[in-house]
């Protein structure tokens, strides 16, 4: 069985005689294909260069990761009850951290241009100074308004700004991007998984749907439709009040 399985990996690889140095380079190959491969970025000529190398420069990239993490201390300090004063300070903190973004942003474009929307983290930066500077838009005209709720939730968007401090960190970067790389191999996992739940969420319909609610076999978990059968056997999967659930279904 050992054999077979080796001559069969052998093969897969187009030859019976491939190397332990061949087959690192087909790896290897295998792996420049998955990746995509980023072109250099020349510098600008005349004014723009000294922004370009302005915006690339390290000290530059710490000086902002420090802002991010500032601005996350900022963002997690606020607090239910708490003085006026501090909560007019801490607003003023986070005008400041947008304009220092903002900032950060508008020199990116000026030193690199078009070749600014080459990179994914920089189309995923200008998202979140965009959608930050909105929801302060928002919250000033719309202040005691019906959209007041809605700005709050646009301008909470800037949280995702956290994600950038992956960036910094090699180690976490890199098992972001092998959970990233491995999506695609699960997802008939995935796909299979969710098969089993419609099923017994089919089932479910059928056994338990006159059942009448309880404490937790409520409209918001129950089996009176698909779409609520799916959710709530979801929700007993990740473990939740599961034997609750199943105590109000044999009442």
């Amino acid at each position: 069985m050992d054999n077979f399985n080796k001559i069969k990996d052998k093969e897969e690889l187009g030859s019976l005689f491939v190397t332990d140095e061949q087959r690192s380079w087909i790896d290897a190959h295998k792996l420049g294909q998955i990746q995509k491969l980023q072109k250099m970025v020349e510098p600008p000529e005349g004014w723009r260069k000294k922004f370009f190398w302005l915006v690339n420069h390290n000290v530059f990239e710490g000086t902002i990761t420090f802002f991010i993490a500032f601005n996350t201390v900022v963002m997690a300090s606020k607090v239910e009850g708490m003085p006026g004063h501090i909560d007019e300070f801490l607003d003023s903190l986070n005008y400041l951290f947008a304009a220092i973004f903002n900032l950060e942003m508008f020199l990116k474009l000026i030193g690199l241009g078009s070749a600014y929307f080459n990179v994914s983290w920089n189309i995923f930066d200008m998202t979140v100074v965009i959608g930050t500077d909105l929801g302060i838009i928002l919250e000033k005209f719309t202040k005691g308004s019906g959209f007041s709720t809605a700005a709050t939730v646009v301008r909470a968007f800037r949280i995702m700004r956290i994600v950038r401090l992956v960036r910094s960190q090699e180690n976490i970067k890199i098992i972001l991007d092998t959970v990233v790389n491995i999506i695609p191999q699960i997802s008939n996992f995935i796909s299979l998984l969710f098969l089993l739940l419609f099923i017994f969420a089919a089932l479910g319909m059928n056994v338990f749907c006159g059942v009448v609610y309880h404490d937790l076999l409520s409209p918001q978990a129950n089996f009176s439709g698909i779409g609520d059968a799916v959710f709530t056997l979801f929700r007993c999967s990740t473990g939740e009040d599961w034997n609750k659930i199943m105590h109000d279904l044999t009442v």
